[in-house]
C-alpha cells in the first residue's frame, strides 16, 4: 500500500495540515474511504460543532464540564454539540471516571485516533 500525502484542508476557522497516514500504526487498518468521509464531515460541520471539536482537540481527553469551562458555554449547549460529534463518528467515549471538581461519575471523550492524526 502506497502512502499518499493529502492536500491541506481548510475548514471554517482553522487550517489542518494533513500528514501521511500509515495504517500500520493502528490496531485496525484505516480505509481511504474512512478518511474521505471524515473530510466530508469536516466540510459540513456547523460553527458551534467546530468550536466544540477544537476544544476537545485542545484539551485531549476531557469531560463535558471541562469542555463547558473551556468554551464558557452552558452545559446543555455543550452536551448537545458533543453528542452531535459523537453521532457523526468524530469523537468516542474514552472512559468513565470521577470528576475532580464535582466528585461525580463522568464520561471522558476524545477524538478518534486516526482523525486526530489527520487533523495535525
Amino acid at each position: 500500500m502506497e502512502n499518499k500525502l493529502i492536500e491541506v484542508f481548510n475548514p471554517k476557522f482553522e487550517t489542518f495540515e494533513i500528514k501521511e497516514i500509515k495504517p500500520k500504526k493502528y490496531k485496525t487498518r484505516i480505509r481511504a474511504t474512512s478518511v474521505e468521509s471524515f473530510y466530508h464531515v469536516l466540510e459540513t460541520i456547523g460553527d458551534k460543532q467546530l468550536e466544540c471539536l477544537k476544544a476537545i482537540r485542545k484539551l485531549g481527553v476531557c469531560s463535558d464540564r471541562q469542555i463547558k469551562d473551556y468554551l464558557h458555554w452552558e452545559i446543555n449547549q455543550t452536551t448537545a454539540r458533543r453528542n452531535e460529534l459523537l453521532h457523526m463518528g468524530i469523537i468516542i467515549k474514552y472512559k468513565e471516571g470521577i470528576s475532580e471538581k464535582t466528585k461525580r461519575k463522568v464520561i471522558f471523550w476524545k477524538i478518534k485516533s486516526y482523525m486526530n492524526e489527520v487533523m495535525n
